[in-house]
């Protein structure tokens, strides 16, 4: 029997995590499916976990040699995966059910109309079901940039921690895009998918448990934030007219900086509660400084 779906893991730094995720996906049953799993440079304890899973033949480990991100991460992988299917996983998530794996192969071969669907997905740390989004970053605040209404489907995107596309279709999209880096990368190989044709969808009978941000836990408040805002530009940047780009960054700037004077003074009596959110409109502050600076630039070699 042919291999139905071939389970992406990238990798960094959640050795302490990523046995549950693979014996989760080892625990799936009714089902003929591969897991690949590629590290990027972790500098945990991540390679002797996932070693032990390769010497029993269970996983496919590919090691990198610089941390190339998530999405390219997913590319290199998506070369060879042999399977009909590519289920995308984060380290950090659990596949409680056992039916999982098979009941998304089966809506994906009822629903052609479908281009990628995500699980649903709890975050137990912060007891929430992560929701999918119906309108993109900012949308409704775009003045100059065409309308995406005529797009398929009711959903705009999902988070890329547990989703499941056909290997024809991510190859139709060129897969992720290798600009991104972390953050962004999904909502953007979203909306490509819709503009090929295609629905973004939910499976409602599959349900993931995502410990959200494991990899980023050596980060500091502001490189988390800093990353995920330059993944928000970066998006803007690709989609939207550059008016509405330099719209949303000089009034994110604005509302940062008068942000940070009135939490510059709270900090100074309570440093614990209110330096992270400090640490954040720095970053909001750097990554808006930096999309306004690099539009600049393209005006003038478009001059």
């Amino acid at each position: 029997m042919s291999l139905e779906v071939t389970v992406i893991i990238v990798n960094y730094n959640t050795g302490d995590l990523i046995s549950r995720c693979i014996d989760s996906v080892l625990n799936q049953q009714n089902i003929q499916f591969e897991i690949i799993v590629v590290d990027n440079v972790s500098m945990d304890n991540s390679i002797e976990v996932l070693k032990k899973y390769e010497q029993k033949k269970h996983i496919i480990l590919v090691e990198n040699q610089k941390n190339v991100g998530f999405g390219c991460a997913n590319n290199q992988i998506e070369k060879i995966a042999q399977a009909k299917y590519l289920f995308l996983l984060n380290p950090d998530c659990i596949m409680n059910d056992n039916l999982s794996l098979r009941h998304c192969v089966d809506y994906m071969d009822k629903h052609s109309e479908v281009g990628m669907a995500g699980t649903r997905i709890f975050e137990p740390r912060k007891n929430r079901m992560v929701k999918a989004q119906v309108t993109y970053p900012c949308e409704k605040n775009l003045k100059h940039t065409a309308t995406f209404a005529h797009l398929p489907g009711n959903i705009a995107w999902i988070l890329g921690a547990s989703m499941i596309i056909s290997k024809n279709i991510y190859q139709q999209a060129d897969g992720f895009d290798p600009d991104f880096f972390l953050y962004g990368e999904e909502t953007d190989l979203c909306l490509r998918i819709r503009k090929n044709g295609y629905e973004i969808a939910i499976i409602d009978n599959v349900c993931v448990e995502h410990y959200s941000g494991a990899s980023e836990r050596q980060s500091s408040p502001k490189e988390i934030y800093l990353r995920k805002q330059q993944g928000f530009y970066q998006f803007c940047r690709k989609h939207y007219n550059i008016k509405d780009v330099v719209g949303l960054a000089k009034k994110n700037l604005w509302r940062s900086r008068i942000k940070l004077i009135f939490l510059n003074f709270l900090a100074l009596y309570n440093t614990k509660k209110f330096s992270p959110k400090v640490q954040r409109l720095y970053a909001n502050i750097q990554a808006a400084k930096e999309c306004i600076e690099s539009l600049s630039l393209v005006k003038d070699d478009n001059k």
